[in-house]
């Protein structure tokens, strides 16, 4: 069988996915570096593509535009042309931060270009969805047998790694990526009970690992998409099942099977597990007293040093309110407006994507991003319209996890890291073109309906 450019394209694009996970999120230099000179290649083979069949097919989602809007304003911040010394307050973590940005606007139309097509686009949803049983299987066995290592092998500094991820928040916004992918696999009507249970599993057993975690932001990020996932699943062919059932009790026999199989699964895992640990873990944030907060690293999470970290990021956004301080440039400008001088020599992040939007772009970059957010929804919501299986399903996959890293964005920094931000820009591109093909398809049928009316 003879390989395409495409496929190979789409499969640098998949090794690229599993990398950044593996590497911690790509938080270090050499990690960086091999990112950066792999989606050289992406463009390397996208050019070799272009050349052969002498064309540039090139779709641009909507959506993208905010990236690319982003990118100029971090040129303008990082370049010496408008400043002596730059308008970003560190310049090089500005250049820096602007690269990485043009790498994930690359990765981002390779996906909205080459993972749309129907067989490469199912080929997506059932990777992920075994990678995600995978790295949640995975870090629970490097959890019970090596948890002060990477790998049984790298020493981890942090008290609060899990799983390849330096911070347990970073690998429960990343369950949340792909928590969605087995359950939009499951929604498909052809798949026996059989078939669905398998799936449903994988999604309650990443809930599990996700919980047992102790993220407590991602605790409450993968309620809310849950809830998500329960209000705005595909409904468009529970008719048809209906119908294909021999009866309605046959249907909800079928229905009541599937919600066992997950509950029991996350239950069960998390009673197996030691559910007295979430408990804990739960119920430690609703401390006040200081020594139970000195026990604990609670205070660090929606408390004490989190609060002053925000008021002080806010002071940075105030100082810097137009175009901010410079992208990549918190760790920076914190020392300068923080109350507490330990605090920036620690903390490079704001542990809220949004608050870091502003201290880092200004009300330029707040307003990109409300533009992203917008165009973005509107793309979902469109898609999951549209009467054809695989597409529909797939616009539901990427909404819930779209939604899940979006609620968790307010309690963390997850799209600072690429391995993150990669999937969530990915989904976002590829969500946009299925909207795109949505409205064709409905515009394709309203004509042939309006045809045979004629006729």
């Amino acid at each position: 069988m003879k390989i395409t450019t495409d496929q190979i394209i789409s499969a640098v694009f998949v090794m690229l996915v599993v990398f950044t996970a593996l590497a911690h999120g790509v938080v270090e230099p050499w990690s960086e570096l091999i990112f950066v000179l792999s989606v050289s290649a992406l463009v390397l083979l996208w050019a070799i593509k272009v050349f052969r069949e002498k064309r540039l097919s090139l779709f641009i989602p909507a959506n993208l535009w905010p990236l690319i809007g982003l990118i100029l304003l971090g040129v303008v911040q990082g370049s010496r042309v408008f400043s002596f010394a730059g308008l970003s307050l560190d310049v090089e973590a500005t250049q820096a931060t602007t690269l990485l940005l043009c790498c994930l606007l690359v990765t981002s139309l390779v996906a909205a270009n080459f993972m749309t097509h129907r067989e490469r686009l199912q080929t997506l949803m059932q990777f992920l969805t075994i990678f995600g049983l995978v790295l949640a299987t995975f870090s629970m066995i490097q959890h019970f047998t090596s948890s002060n290592k990477f790998y049984w092998m790298r020493v981890i500094e942090s008290k609060t790694s899990f799983g390849p991820f330096v911070n347990r928040n970073h690998f429960a916004g990343y369950m949340e990526l792909l928590l969605p992918w087995p359950v939009a696999l499951m929604l498909t009507r052809r798949r026996s009970l059989a078939e669905k249970s398998f799936y449903l599993f994988i999604a309650a057993w990443m809930v599990v690992v996700a919980v047992f975690s102790l993220s407590r932001g991602g605790m409450i990020s993968i309620f809310a998409q849950l809830v998500f996932m329960a209000t705005f699943r595909p409904r468009q062919f529970d008719e048809v099942e209906s119908v294909a059932s021999s009866s309605g009790v046959m249907s909800f026999a079928r229905q009541s099977a599937l919600a066992a199989v997950f509950l029991v699964t996350i239950f069960g895992g998390l009673n197996w597990l030691g559910a007295e640990r979430v408990i804990d873990r739960v119920t430690a944030g609703f401390e006040t007293n200081q020594a139970a907060a000195a026990q604990t690293d609670t205070r660090q999470l929606f408390t004490g040093h989190r609060n002053e970290l925000w008021r002080d990021s806010w002071k940075i956004f105030t100082a810097n309110p137009l175009i901010g301080a410079g992208l990549g440039a918190y760790e920076t400008a914190l020392p300068a407006h923080n109350q507490n001088r330990n605090l920036g020599m620690i903390a490079s992040q704001a542990h809220n994507d949004y608050l870091q939007t502003l201290t880092d772009a200004g009300l330029i970059g707040a307003l990109l991003a409300v533009w992203f957010l917008v165009v973005t929804a509107r793309a979902v919501v469109n898609a999951l319209r549209v009467h054809e299986q695989l597409m529909s399903n797939a616009a539901f996959g990427c909404g819930a996890a779209l939604f899940g890293l979006s609620v968790h964005s307010l309690f963390d920094f997850n799209l600072q890291l690429l391995s993150h931000s990669l999937l969530f820009l990915a989904f976002a591109a590829v969500v946009s073109q299925l909207s795109e093909l949505a409205t064709l398809i409905t515009a394709n049928r309203v004509r042939t309906t309006g045809a045979i009316r004629q006729a």
